[in-house]
């Protein structure tokens, strides 16, 4: 007569891709993409600079942008700052700045420095990449309390996918 209680079904993991759009009035600002690949058990941080225009709306250097693959440990880092563990990524030097993540492959080098803003709420993120002993190419925004929340949350999501924590 009555029916079976059903299992509540489990909900998927569907951080796909999260953006972050930061145009400044002179042109210097710049948008973030965090993709999430399962397949690659990593999340994927590409930064694009702003591209200067006359009274048009925002458009950012997405060909040209700074990508960073960010595994597990990476993340880990990330949520430190996010949760308010540390106040940086990455190992404190000796002038008790953060470090920042760096990696280093065949291809070049790529570091992101992701900091907790002096003075003002949110966070400060910075992406710098050198391909093949090229120049240094870098982008940076900042992130309000509100957009951080977000990352945390998304950022959570992958590191349960990746870990089968769920």
């Amino acid at each position: 007569m009555f029916d079976e209680p059903q299992p509540i079904p489990q909900t998927q993991n569907r951080f796909r891709e999260l953006k972050f759009y930061k145009p400044r009035p002179n042109g210097q600002g710049a948008a973030s993409t965090w993709s999430f690949v399962p397949e690659k058990e990593a999340v994927f941080l590409k930064v694009a600079a702003q591209i200067p225009s006359d009274g048009e709306h925002a458009r950012f250097d997405w060909e040209n942008g700074l990508t960073l693959k960010l595994g597990l440990p990476d993340l880990g880092e990330l949520l430190a700052v996010l949760t308010g563990r540390k106040p940086g990524a990455g190992p404190r030097r000796d002038d008790g700045k953060f470090a920042g993540l760096f990696h280093r492959s065949p291809r070049g080098d790529a570091s992101l420095a992701f900091v907790r803003s002096t003075g003002e709420d949110g966070f400060y993120m910075k992406i710098g990449v050198r391909k093949d002993g090229t120049e240094l190419k870098t982008a940076a925004h900042s992130l309000t309390e509100g957009e951080s929340c977000v990352l945390q949350v998304a950022l959570q999501a992958a590191v349960v996918a990746i870990t089968g924590l769920a």
